[in-house]
């Protein structure tokens, strides 16, 4: 079984299939005893947070010791009764990155938003609402990546006055929306800086940007935080290793 920090520093077991007590004679657990780890953290965003921050470690190093576990037909029939997800994750429509793989989780873990960019849009806002408010996660997380194609045609779009694509493209409308929030990062960037390395401080300023712009625009999310129901981050996806990488804000 694998292990998440608390609070202290300490280690304990990670937040249980089966909540301790539940079940039926002889201690077997039926489906519907069985909790989901947001129903047991749920109500303590900062240990929600650490669970995920393991099941990160584990994807990393290749030792998914929970992930498996949570693919069963016991679980996959208790999630037609409701979901209670312990994150609502905006990012990338990439095909090379997986929220649920990168944090060990299985069905009804994460309620995921993706669209290309990982973009505010009315929709994505409306869904992250719906992720905090309705389905009750406890996490907020904005999550970037390494080599993001809609960052590097923004930056393109933005610095080279072109996009290269067809004529009647749908795709322009996405890179008109990141203008605002990667415009910044290529204002001060040098004027000598490696298009690699400008894309990358692209992507983190847009995780950073949008994560603001979700409490600006959202107002029941933002009561969510203020309250103390909800803790958001923004984070980096690196590709190669598989890491994600808290920002600061």
């Amino acid at each position: 079984m694998g292990h998440a920090c608390s609070k202290g520093g300490e280690v304990k077991p990670e937040p249980p299939l089966v909540a301790a007590g539940s079940g039926t004679a002889g201690g077997a657990a039926t489906a519907s005893s069985k909790p989901r780890p947001a129903e047991v953290i749920r109500d303590d965003p900062e240990e929600a947070w650490k669970w995920l921050m393991e099941g990160n470690r584990q994807y990393i190093e290749g030792q998914n010791t929970r992930g498996p576990r949570r693919t069963t037909t016991e679980v996959r029939d208790r999630l037609t009764r409701g979901q209670n997800p312990i994150a609502t994750v905006l990012t990338c429509s990439d095909s090379r990155i997986s929220p649920s793989l990168a944090f060990a989780c299985g069905p009804g873990d994460l309620f995921v938003v993706r669209n290309a960019g990982n973009v505010l849009t009315d929709g994505a806002i409306a869904s992250i609402e719906y992720g905090c408010a309705h389905a009750g996660s406890p996490i907020l997380l904005i999550l970037g990546h390494q080599s993001c194609g809609a960052v590097t045609a923004a930056v393109g779009h933005i610095v080279d006055k072109e996009t290269g694509l067809p004529e009647h493209s749908c795709i322009p409308t996405i890179l008109d929306k990141m203008r605002a929030t990667i415009q910044p990062t290529i204002d001060s960037a040098p004027e000598d800086v490696d298009r690699t390395e400008l894309i990358d401080m692209a992507v983190r300023q847009h995780a950073r940007a949008t994560l603001a712009n979700v409490l600006k625009e959202c107002a029941v999310v933002r009561k969510l935080v203020e309250e103390g129901h909800v803790r958001v981050y923004c984070g980096y996806y690196a590709l190669g290793t598989g890491l994600v990488t808290v920002l600061d804000p």
